[in-house]
């Protein structure tokens, strides 16, 4: 069915935690980015894309994310701690 087929936010939030803090982020990457397509404003998901994006190699990835992030909204201080 079609719900078994796209889990609900939620489900798909946690499941890209548990893929990244299990190595696996290739996979939690691409979760992360389909969430960050419904909600591109939400802090949390940029946060975790791009600890999960320093965790897996790339931290110029993960710093242009947040800096361009930053760019659009200085005041996201959540933001600062991973630019910084």
């Amino acid at each position: 069915s079609a719900l078994l087929a796209r889990p609900s936010d939620a489900a798909e939030r946690k499941l890209a935690d548990v893929l990244s803090w299990g190595g696996k982020h290739d996979e939690a990457l691409a979760a992360f980015r389909r969430l960050r397509v419904a909600k591109p404003n939400d802090t949390e998901l940029l946060v975790r894309t791009a600890e999960t994006m320093i965790w897996s190699g790339a931290p110029t990835d993960a710093l242009l994310l947040v800096a361009a992030s930053l760019e659009m909204d200085p005041d996201r201080e959540a933001l600062w701690p991973v630019y910084v």
